[in-house]
């Protein structure tokens, strides 16, 4: 797969690519049924759960004969070489609905098996050559109409009609040949499969289909030629309708496509050892933003003006000429410009749960705005695949005089769900709330915690496949708030995607396998969750303060100027990242000495919760640079910023108490309970067995 592989008896060398390859037909041989039962896959399930089925093949062509013969035979009056034009038409418009089918089964044949190319072994050729075989079988069906059309008009085939299968053979490997360098483009570039259906209409106005070659000029007939299926068309109508004398265009044609299909396969087969990993990379992907930018104008806006103002602006300036010059002038000049976002670019894979961090107008809400198309960008571009669904704000729609029963079918229908999902869903979503006794009583006479609970329930029982969430989580008291995560949770283990906005690192510690730190519009950081947030944390840390330190005082006893860790080495002297021993040193300056000295320390959460503390008394301090360290086996805390406490006594005198800069970042990963009101303080690894009833007696 990812090299070429060797076969000497049973043995298969596996090595590394040696760039373009032929391709190897012993191989493919061996493959031969995977490709029937590919070809018959394809038949089976073309026409599955239709009203006619196959008969699809005859309709189609059928009809767009009528409409083509009416348009261009009757109306047009387009040459037809002395035959019906309904004869002309349909014996070219057999080998065009083949080829013209074939490309569009094969061009997205590799993304369409991405699964299959990303964990099975096979020749990936095998699928764009069985997706354009498989249209063989539609022309087969198709063909009989032809045959009862030729008796109708008083037609008897010839000699020439033996050389049909030539024919349909070039038809084929025209299809073969075009189809490898679109499926593997396609795989790389998803632009081919929108580009593919224009193209298609394009090539068959540049194809005899509906005129015939005689129409070309002479001197451009060699030309012409190279459009492999103007051979092919002329082919068909001279081996079934006997016209005419052997059509040279097939030699030209020929060649052609000889040289497109040596160019396909060299190219496929040299695409096909990065394949698998170009199409496991873009497999799943829901959400991918390019280069995305918005700019919103700020200051002073232009004012509403009357249709009075017009009137007299245009009588006091009646020429158009020195109107335009007046406009031009500064109309507003406190306006200007602000770009929210600037050149974003990132991927989302499904059932992926992506974090945004930063501060307070970087950009975060205006992503989610876009994807969820309240607004367009001002540059650049996202796209999603599949339903979305956003909370963006609790109780978007909520009318005050209506009651919260009348208030959840307006708000489920304005956030996208259907009627028939808000009954199957009502008692759930009442229980959620919590609001069972009042949900008949107008909104207005709710609470607000009350309100917050209903819209959120409302908005929390959607079944997007992906789910957009804006700092929406904070509402109600403590255990409805528990409720909230609860279900954002849960909504994330059933595999959909989430893209989450919060100001509460722990949430998004909790929630979300990678984060993104937004800056000032611009993506600063991208990554796993846990380092991501320590260095917004540790970023927000030192830019509150001036420096990571703090600066001496000349005219106190002593005081704290810095804190780091010693042990494990690190880049950041203020992050743990992994279980064991920690040293931490607090540098202290003494100006004069302590005879008898007290020092205290305190490890607090953000919670300003204590989790650690002890203390020291009666020892000296003299005069100088002192460093007080301490050895601690682990610090096994849950993942998250937290702050020392540190003070110093002499003689029962405070001599100084300091909150200690920066924070200490916990960035281990997590090796607890999975559920947070599970997980606990402590972050501690464990190990479990089960032991046998024999070996519990002995």
């Amino acid at each position: 797969m990812g090299g070429e592989s060797n076969r000497t008896g049973g043995v298969r060398r596996i090595s590394p690519g040696s760039g373009w390859r032929d391709l190897n037909l012993p191989e493919l041989w061996e493959h031969r049924e995977l490709i029937y039962f590919l070809v018959w896959r394809d038949v089976k399930v073309r026409y599955k759960q239709t009203l006619i089925g196959a008969a699809w093949s005859i309709v189609q062509p059928l009809f767009t004969m009528l409409i083509f013969t009416a348009f261009f035979g009757i109306l047009a009056k387009l040459p037809s070489d002395n035959l019906p034009y309904p004869l002309f038409y349909y014996a070219a418009l057999l080998p065009w609905a083949y080829f013209s089918g074939a490309l569009q089964q094969v061009t997205n044949t590799i993304v369409e098996h991405q699964r299959v190319v990303t964990k099975v072994y096979f020749p990936r050729v095998i699928l764009p050559l069985s997706a354009v075989l498989s249209g063989l079988i539609d022309f087969a069906v198709a063909t009989p109409i032809l045959i009862a059309m030729m008796l109708l008009y008083g037609m008897r085939p010839g000699f020439a009609m033996l050389l049909v299968p030539v024919f349909l053979l070039l038809a084929v490997l025209t299809a073969f040949a075009v189809g490898l360098w679109l499926s593997a483009l396609n795989a790389i570039y998803r632009d081919v499969r929108y580009v593919v259906p224009f193209l298609i209409q394009c090539w068959m106005f540049a194809s005899p289909v509906v005129y015939p070659s005689s129409l070309v000029p002479e001197r451009w007939r060699v030309f012409y030629g190279l459009n492999p299926m103007a051979g092919v068309i002329e082919g068909f109508r001279w081996a079934l309708l006997g016209q005419g004398q052997f059509p040279m265009l097939a030699g030209v044609s020929l060649v052609t496509v000889l040289i497109v299909l040596l160019g396909g396969v060299l190219y496929f087969q040299r695409m096909e050892e990065t394949i698998a990993d170009v199409v496991e990379t873009m497999s799943g992907t829901v959400i991918h933003v390019e280069g995305l930018s918005k700019r919103y104008r700020v200051g002073q806006r232009e004012h509403y003006r009357t249709l009075r103002d017009v009137l007299a602006r245009a009588l006091a300036v009646p020429v158009p000429g020195l109107r335009r010059i007046s406009k031009s002038g500064p109309r507003n000049p406190g306006s200007d410009h602000v770009w929210a976002l600037d050149d974003v670019s990132f991927e989302v894979r499904e059932g992926e749960v992506l974090g945004f961090v930063g501060r307070n107008g970087a950009g975060k809400s205006t992503i989610l705005r876009i994807l969820s198309r309240i607004t367009r960008p001002t540059k650049g571009w996202a796209e999603v695949r599949g339903r979305v669904g956003s909370l963006l704000e609790v109780g978007t729609g909520f009318h005050p005089e209506l009651t919260g029963r009348e208030n959840i079918y307006l708000n489920g229908a304005i956030l996208g769900m259907k009627k028939v999902e808000i009954e199957r869903k009502f008692d759930e979503i009442v229980a959620f709330s919590e609001v069972e006794k009042f949900i008949d009583t107008a909104v207005k006479y709710y609470s607000s915690g009350m309100y917050v609970r209903l819209a959120f329930a409302v908005a929390a029982h959607l079944e997007p496949d992906i789910l957009l969430v804006d700092e929406v989580l904070a509402v109600g008291d403590v255990g409805f708030q528990t409720k909230c995560m609860g279900k954002v949770g849960d909504v994330a283990r059933t595999g959909r995607t989430v893209l989450f906005v919060s100001h509460q690192m722990n949430q998004l510690r909790r929630l979300c396998d990678r984060a993104i730190w937004l800056d000032a519009g611009s993506i600063r950081g991208i990554g796993a969750t846990h380092e991501v947030v320590s260095a917004y944390e540790r970023a927000m840390s030192s830019g509150s303060s001036a420096g990571t330190g703090r600066l001496a005082a000349p005219r106190v006893k002593a005081c704290f100027l810095r804190w780091e860790i010693i042990e494990p080495q690190a880049s950041e002297p203020n992050v743990v990242r992994c279980h064991g021993p920690v040293t931490i040193k607090f540098v202290v300056q003494v100006n004069e000495p302590l005879r008898d000295a007290q020092h205290g320390i305190g490890l607090y959460d953000n919670g300003r919760q204590l989790v650690w503390g002890t203390a020291a008394s009666r020892f000296r301090l003299e005069v100088g640079t002192q460093e007080l360290v301490y050895k601690l086996p682990m610090l096994p805390l849950r993942p998250a910023a937290y702050t020392w406490r540190v003070t110093l006594f002499d003689e029962a005198r405070l001599v100084d108490d300091w909150e200690g800069i920066p924070e200490l970042l916990i960035a281990t990963e997590p090796v607890t309970h999975w559920m947070d009101e599970w997980s606990g303080l402590l972050n501690l690894p464990s190990e479990f067995s089960v032991l046998r009833s024999q070996e519990v007696g002995e």
